[in-house]
């Protein structure tokens, strides 16, 4: 299954635990603003921060019951860069990038871990090992040669 074929959102399995470590820390500072929200000094500051966190929390957990893991959905094969691979490139400069190809839902979960809707992360999918992608992003175009493409390690 090709992710433009799917409604569901999808996550590497490290991605999920990732987000499911978010999705523990906003309880937990949830938490510990309900009793600011009961103390009237700081009531005002504290309500809007404790719904942003509850919004924020609420969205994790239906993303990942929603969500389907990269590793059950979509074949391994090293010679192609697929969504939840580990990806190494080189830039016309010279400089050696590494990212994770990831859903929307996962890409910001840290600096490694690039959307597949990204332009760079676009250009990436379903190339060949060796193969130099064109990367056209809003205020810059560049290229780049795939140097190896690997399932991300969970």
């Amino acid at each position: 299954m090709r992710p433009e074929t799917s409604n569901r959102p999808f996550l590497t399995a490290t991605g999920k635990r990732l987000l499911e470590r978010r999705i523990a820390a906003l309880e937990h500072a949830a938490a510990e603003l309900r009793t600011a929200i009961d103390d009237p000094e700081s009531r005002t500051e504290s309500v809007g921060t404790y719904l942003r966190q509850l919004h924020e929390r609420d969205h994790l957990r239906a993303l990942l019951g929603a969500a389907d893991l990269v590793e059950d959905v979509f074949a391994d094969d090293p010679a192609v860069v697929e969504v939840g691979d580990r990806v190494i490139i080189r830039m016309d400069d010279g400089t050696v990038e590494r990212y994770i190809l990831v859903g929307p839902a996962e890409a910001g979960v840290d600096s490694e871990r690039i959307s597949i809707e990204s332009p760079l992360g676009r250009a990436l999918q379903s190339r060949r090992v060796g193969e130099v992608v064109s990367v056209i992003a809003p205020r810059v175009s560049y290229c780049c040669r795939v140097l190896t493409a690997a399932r991300a390690q969970t």
